[in-house]
């Protein structure tokens, strides 16, 4: 049990480094007077890094796995008319290209 943290902690890190990674390589942009997504998620790598307990990850990763849908609905076309995440059953065709994916 002493591991459980520590493990969860660089799971949930390089989890938000990659979606991080992922934004920049499909070349997201920060459109004028918006946050910089990018600057959000390495805050919450940051958070992440530094949390204690699982819980506190658990909340962590689920407000940075929204900031990432955030960041892709800039790059998605509009024609996929994304608007961020759904499932069961997904309501738009990138959202079911995200679950065939995932």
């Amino acid at each position: 049990m002493k591991r459980k943290v520590p493990v969860a902690r660089a799971i949930v890190v390089q989890s938000i480094r990659n979606k991080i990674t992922l934004l920049k390589d499909l070349g997201l942009k920060t459109p004028d007077g918006s946050p910089d997504i990018k600057a959000v998620l390495n805050r919450y790598a940051s958070e992440a890094a530094s949390a204690t307990s699982t819980s506190s990850l658990f909340g962590i990763e689920g407000i940075a796995i929204r900031e990432y849908y955030m960041g892709l609905k800039e790059i998605i076309p509009s024609a996929f008319a994304f608007n961020g995440r759904t499932r069961h059953p997904p309501k738009d065709p990138f959202n079911a290209l995200l679950s065939y994916g995932y």
